[in-house]
């Protein structure tokens, strides 16, 4: 790309969309000057192409990796003695990579299970911007103090409690119905 002159670089150029073009004139070291137009300034300006967030961390089990980019967010879980698992957040999917499945929806056991398997990780503190709804509510419920003693222990004290409590300890959030309801 270095040694096309940059006459035939700005036909290129021009017959693409302005976001392209911006991208083009990025990749276009030596040219940059000759591509990057006033308007397409004013197009950066107006229109900025967001730079992805990525964060990842290694636990016991295996790796957790999270990109944040198109107005999406999405979680990599690769499990030493299993497949990649990716957990679409914004739209509440889940997809085994190595397969050629389709994508499964996320459901409250699902996600129920992934924030409680993951909650010491704290890899999505401040990625909330694109998550779902119901993943952010899963995962809000899965740091309460209550929440982070095992579920036997759980279990325990809500069987020793009287029927109003036990009543409005089940309204403190999905996770907690789920779980007493077994």
């Amino acid at each position: 790309m270095q040694q096309i002159p940059y006459e035939l670089l700005q036909q290129i150029s021009s017959s693409l969309l302005p976001r392209y073009q911006c991208r083009f004139a990025l990749a276009s070291k030596f040219h940059y000057k000759y591509l990057y137009t006033p308007l397409l300034a004013w197009h950066a300006l107006k229109h900025p192409i967001e730079i992805p967030k990525h964060k990842y961390t290694q636990y016991k089990r295996g790796i957790l990796s999270v990109i944040q980019a198109n107005k999406k967010i999405v979680l990599y879980e690769h499990v030493k003695w299993s497949n990649i698992t990716s957990f679409n957040l914004t739209t509440c999917e889940i997809h085994e990579l190595d397969s050629n499945d389709e994508f499964m929806p996320m459901d409250l056991d699902n996600m129920i299970c992934l924030f409680r398997d993951h909650k010491r990780t704290r890899i999505l503190d401040g990625c909330y911007r694109y998550m779902h709804k119901d993943c952010i509510k899963s995962y809000f419920d899965n740091k309460s103090p209550l929440l982070r003693l095992p579920i036997s222990i759980i279990y325990k004290i809500f069987q020793m409690l009287d029927k109003p409590s036990r009543k409005s300890m089940k309204q403190t959030g999905y996770y907690m119905r789920w779980l007493v309801s077994y």
